[in-house]
């Protein structure tokens, strides 16, 4: 069956959702899997790939608050900085996806205790107060 690319979005969208208010491993990274796959599938629409980059992201922050498995937290980072990058400056959602790359800079810099990431949580967190309320 060939997957039409909003549905498979819709679909990994809806597992990651599912998965994350479960926190169950077996669920996370089985929409972790399915997320990684359908970025592929719309490398050719930056925002909506940035869209389901969020969601690997989000899997994977998950992920590490259930297990502590660190290398959760490089994977979430890389994945949200790929979203921001993806992500037109003036689309809705990017200040949600600056945000949400905040969130997993403090988790990273609690682990670490890199300054480098406090800072860079901080410049990002001032950037989005700068953008107005939050489009979600």
């Amino acid at each position: 069956m060939k997957w039409d690319t909003q549905d498979a979005v819709n679909t990994a969208w809806r597992m990651t959702l599912v998965a994350i208010e479960s926190s169950e491993a077996a669920k996370l990274k089985d929409a972790i899997i399915l997320s990684g796959s359908v970025i592929d599938m719309c490398r050719d629409n930056p925002a909506l790939c940035s869209y389901i980059l969020d969601c690997l992201s989000g899997a994977h922050h998950t992920i590490f608050k259930k297990t502590g498995e660190v290398g959760h937290v490089k994977k979430a980072v890389e994945a949200q900085e790929e979203a921001v990058n993806l992500c037109p400056p003036s689309h809705p959602d990017q200040p949600a996806h600056l945000s949400n790359l905040a969130s997993i800079l403090s988790t990273r810099f609690r682990i670490s205790g890199n300054m480098k990431d406090l800072d860079r949580c901080i410049k990002l967190r001032e950037q989005v107060l700068a953008t107005g309320p939050l489009s979600k």
